[in-house]
Parts: C-alpha cells; sequence; structure tokens
C-alpha cells in the first residue's frame, strides 16, 4: 500500500528593531514588537486560521486514517503564543482530534548552528522541549532544514533520541535512488531518512500527460493520479507544505486549501494511506534501504560565501557565544537565539533582497550597521552580568568562608584558668 506523509513546515524569525549607536547602552528594544505581531496575527488571520479549521474538519470526517506532521522552530512557536494564542490552541486540538506528530528542529534557523555541534545540540533540545511543554509531544523526527550533512546527523541525533531524518535536498544519491522510498545510512542501528517533495503548482498550459515526470500537486485528483503511476517499490510520498506558504494565495480558498480539502477522499477512493514520519521509521511494513550516502554539500556551499560584513559579524557571534551561555540567564538565552537567525546575516547580502526585510530602503551596508549595534549593546550587557556573576560568586565564597572560621571557633572547648 502507498501512503503519504504529510508535513506543513514553518519559520519565522523575530524581527530586529532600528537600533541607532546611541542607543547603546540604554533600555531599547532588539526586535520590533510592531512588526513581529503584525505578520504574525496577518498570518493567523488570513492563512493559519483557514488551514486549521480545514484539517479539523477533515480530522472529524476523516478519523484515525487521515494524518499529518508539524514542524515549527522554537521562534515560531514563541511568537504564536505572544502574537496569536489562538493557533497555538488550534494545533492543540487538532492534536487530540487525530494522528499527528510534531517534528524536531532547531530552535532558531541559527547561522552559527552549521559550524558549532554545541550549538545544535542545544538548540535542537531547547525546541524538544518547546514542543513537549505546548503539545505534550517529544519529538522523535528531524526536519532538516538546513541542509546538515548526513554524516553530522548521524552522528548526534540518536543520542538526542531521533530514529528518523527528513531531508528536503537528495544531492550526492546513487543511480537508482528514489524519494519515495525509506533509507538507513550505513547500518542497522544507523539514522532512517525520508526525501521530500516540495509542493508546487502546475505551470500553466501543460498538458495532463504532460505531468507524470513530476508531482504537479496543484489538483489533488492530478497529484493521486501521480502517486498510483509510480512503481509499486515506491511506497512514501513526503510531502513538504510550507504552513507559511498559503500566504501567496490570492484567495485563501485556492488552491491549496482545495487541494487539501479534496486530498484524503481522493487517497481513499484508490488506497492511498497516510503516515507520519515516525510511523514509517518503526514500522515493519517497511524494510530501509541501506545507504553509505553523505551530503557533502552543506548550506554555505549552496549559497554565495559571505562577504566581508558577514564574516565579520559571524566573528563576532563566534567569540559571544560562550559568555551568553556562561550568564545561564534564560532571557539572554533566548535572545541569543533570536538574534543568531540567519534573516539577520541575509540583509547584509548583496545579491538578494528578503521579503521579511524591516526596512524596504535598507541596504546591507545599513542592516550590517544596525546589527552591529544590537550585538555591540548586547556584548555589553552580557559582560556586565558574567561580572556580577563573578562578584557574586566572589563574595558568596567569602561569607562561606566567615562561616567557617566561625564555626571553628565556636566548636573548640573553652579553657579555664585558675589563679590559684
Amino acid at each position: 500500500m502507498k501512503n503519504i506523509c504529510l508535513i506543513f513546515h514553518t519559520h519565522h524569525p523575530v524581527l530586529l528593531n532600528k537600533f541607532r549607536f546611541y542607543e547603546i547602552g540604554g533600555s531599547s528594544s532588539y526586535f520590533n514588537q510592531e512588526n513581529n505581531r503584525a505578520k504574525m496575527q496577518q498570518a493567523a488571520i488570513k492563512k493559519y486560521g483557514p488551514v486549521n479549521q480545514q484539517l479539523m474538519a477533515l480530522f472529524n470526517q476523516f478519523s484515525k486514517y487521515f494524518k499529518i506532521s508539524f514542524a515549527f522552530s522554537g521562534t515560531t512557536m514563541d511568537l504564536m503564543e505572544t502574537c496569536c494564542p489562538d493557533i497555538i490552541q488550534d494545533l492543540k486540538k487538532i492534536n487530540d482530534l487525530g494522528s499527528v506528530e510534531f517534528l524536531g528542529e532547531t530552535y532558531s534557523h541559527s547561522i552559527l548552528n552549521l559550524n558549532n555541534e554545541q550549538e545544535f545540540i542545544y538548540q535542537v533540545s531547547k525546541q524538544k522541549n518547546k514542543v513537549l511543554n505546548l503539545f505534550g509531544q517529544y519529538p522523535r523526527s528531524f526536519l532538516n532544514t538546513n541542509y546538515f550533512s548526513l554524516e553530522f546527523l548521524n552522528s548526534v541525533l540518536p543520542f538526542l533520541e531521533f530514529d528518523l531524518v527528513i531531508n528536503q535536498e537528495s544531492y550526492g544519491m546513487h543511480e537508482g535512488f528514489s524519494k519515495h522510498t525509506l533509507y538507513q545510512i550505513k547500518d542497522r542501528d544507523g539514522l532512517k531518512m525520508l526525501f521530500t517533495e516540495n509542493l508546487l503548482q502546475k505551470p500553466e498550459g501543460l498538458k495532463k500527460s504532460e505531468v507524470l515526470n513530476k508531482p504537479p500537486l496543484r489538483y489533488a485528483d492530478e497529484f493521486i493520479h501521480w502517486i498510483n503511476a509510480m512503481p509499486e517499490e515506491n511506497q512514501i510520498v513526503t510531502l513538504l507544505i510550507d504552513y507559511k506558504g498559503f500566504l501567496g494565495e490570492k484567495d485563501a480558498n485556492k488552491p491549496l486549501l482545495n487541494f487539501i480539502h479534496e486530498l484524503p477522499q481522493k487517497a481513499m477512493e484508490s488506497n492511498i494511506g497516510f503516515i507520519t514520519p515516525l510511523e514509517a521509521a518503526l514500522s515493519a511494513d517497511f524494510s530501509p534501504k541501506v545507504t553509505n550516502v553523505s551530503f557533502e554539500i552543506k548550506l554555505q556551499e549552496k549559497k554565495n560565501p559571505p562577504n566581508q560584513l558577514q564574516k565579520e559579524i559571524l566573528d563576532i557571534l563566534t567569540g559571544l557565544k560562550d559568555k551568553v551561555y556562561q550568564t545561564k540567564q534564560e532571557n539572554f538565552i533566548k535572545t541569543w537565539h533570536y538574534l543568531q537567525d540567519d534573516i539577520n546575516l541575509h540583509e547584509m547580502s548583496f545579491e538578494s533582497k528578503n521579503n521579511d526585510s524591516l526596512q524596504e530602503d535598507q541596504n546591507p551596508f545599513s542592516a550590517y550597521i544596525n546589527y552591529r549595534n544590537i550585538l555591540d549593546d548586547f556584548t555589553r550587557k552580557i559582560d556586565k552580568a558574567l561580572l556580577n556573576l563573578k562578584e557574586k560568586i566572589r563574595s558568596n565564597n567569602y561569607v562561606s568562608l566567615i562561616r567557617s572560621k566561625r564555626n571553628k571557633i565556636g566548636n573548640q572547648p573553652l579553657s579555664l584558668k585558675s589563679n590559684h
């Protein structure tokens, strides 16, 4: 039986405020609360809300037959909690209604994760705990959003209690590779893998007979027809849909919402099931193919190499990392994760403009100056916190020493001298 593994994913960065040089050392916020709230509420009202209502209706209609997964970064869940808590409540209802799996990610789409194993482990663990606290699940499937190498993931994720990784790219796969099969890295103890199809609309003017070589995905019946035409050994189609991608639709009812609405019925009519990533990894019905393949191409190699502005920022962030964690203060650590988001580095790119840019007229140099001002201020706060921490430790040690000496004096036996 063929199966559809349906995954909704999204990431919202916490957008920066304009931070001027004279504000360094003051109390100005690093983040544009108004802009962040407006973007999240727009997404909630126009897209997330309608999509969630559609999913709840499908679970009420198809019960346990219909299955989906969600993958949210930690920053996304933070913004949902703060700006649109109704979406969190909807997701909890969906979780209660049907077979839903919440996937692991990094807490932010960090520009340091690719080069720093400790940062990666800390952020993944933090995101897992966030999912657990909100939805009562402890993720065991990991969505590889940043193109981490498979050698790295296979060495780290099992120790973080993951069973499977979902990859968005398939560079370097051997001849005869299929994106619609469960794989396993190297040996029987290796991490299992799925590879995704992205939701693409059918190009205008393309005939139905011409869409069989690639997923059309504009209409549910075409998608099911495409799956039925696959060889029988291709058993799992992992469909990755950007939860935020619904924002691109002019009409909330077309076309993706219609696609989701029609998909379960069309799949059921063709005896095609739904499955979550963890079910695929643990099911005895799927025998994973063993592969020694690896992703040698990482995110930095896929994109243009960092320019001089970006390199300087990366050096500052790398040097700041250990200090932040030494403070052991949650507010600093959370701010640190927000500041690391790769959107902030992308703002300094000369090649392209980010759609989430804070200022339409912002250029790489103004983005660099703004971010550098924030990092200078943040560094001062971190250094001050560490100094206070050292003073506190020194003071506590001094008090302990005094108490210890007093106890020693108090425990000595009294010696009474006689005058005779």
